[in-house]
C-alpha cells in the first residue's frame, strides 16, 4: 500500500467514525428531549396542565380579578367511564389557588371558563353551537391521533382553541 492509500484510508475511518459519534450524540439528545418534555403523563393531571393556562403572563395585569372570582370547568362528556368532572375535582382542583370548581352540569355552559371534551366520547352532533369569545373549548384526548376511532373526521375545524393532550 502506498502512502496516497494510507492517507485515504485513514481520512475514511475519521470520516466514518465522526459521523458515527455525530449520530450516536443525536440519538442521545433526542432521547433526553423526549424524556424531560414528552413523556406520557397520567389523565389526572390534565387539570394540572390547565390551570397553567391561567398562570400566562397575559392575566398578569388580571390578577386579583382572578383570584377573587371562581372558575368553572364543564366536563361537555366522561373520560370513558369515569365522571371527568369529578375526577378534576378529586385529584387537579384540590389546591387551585383561582378556586377552581369542575362540573359536568351542561347548563352551566354559559358560566363556565373552560369546557372540557374528551374527544374519543365526543360526537358532532352533540356540541355547543356558539361560544363567548372569553370561553375556551378544550380538545381532551390522551391517546395518539391513530386510536381516535376516526372521530377526528368529523369534528369542525377550528372549533377548539386550547388542547390538553399526552403531548403537552
Amino acid at each position: 500500500m502506498n502512502f496516497a492509500d494510507d492517507q485515504f484510508m485513514q481520512l475514511s475511518c475519521d470520516r466514518t467514525t465522526k459521523i458515527f459519534v455525530i449520530a450516536v450524540a443525536f440519538i442521545c439528545v433526542t432521547f433526553v428531549f423526549y424524556e424531560q418534555n414528552l413523556g406520557y403523563p397520567h389523565f389526572i393531571d390534565a387539570p394540572l396542565r390547565l390551570k397553567s393556562f391561567f398562570d400566562s403572563s397575559f392575566l398578569e395585569n388580571d390578577q386579583q380579578l382572578i383570584t377573587d372570582r371562581s372558575k368553572l370547568i364543564l366536563a361537555w362528556n366522561p373520560f370513558f367511564s369515569y365522571d371527568l368532572a369529578k375526577v378534576f375535582t378529586e385529584r387537579g382542583l384540590k389546591n387551585c389557588k383561582y378556586r377552581c370548581t369542575a362540573t359536568n352540569n351542561r347548563s352551566q355552559l354559559a358560566a363556565a371558563e373552560v369546557v372540557v371534551f374528551h374527544i374519543r366520547n365526543t360526537s358532532p352532533k352533540d356540541l355547543p353551537h356558539s361560544r363567548s369569545r372569553h370561553q375556551l373549548f378544550a380538545f381532551f384526548l390522551q391517546e395518539s391521533p391513530y386510536h381516535t376511532g376516526g372521530v377526528l373526521n368529523y369534528l369542525p375545524r377550528d372549533y377548539f382553541n386550547i388542547t390538553m393532550s399526552y403531548r403537552l
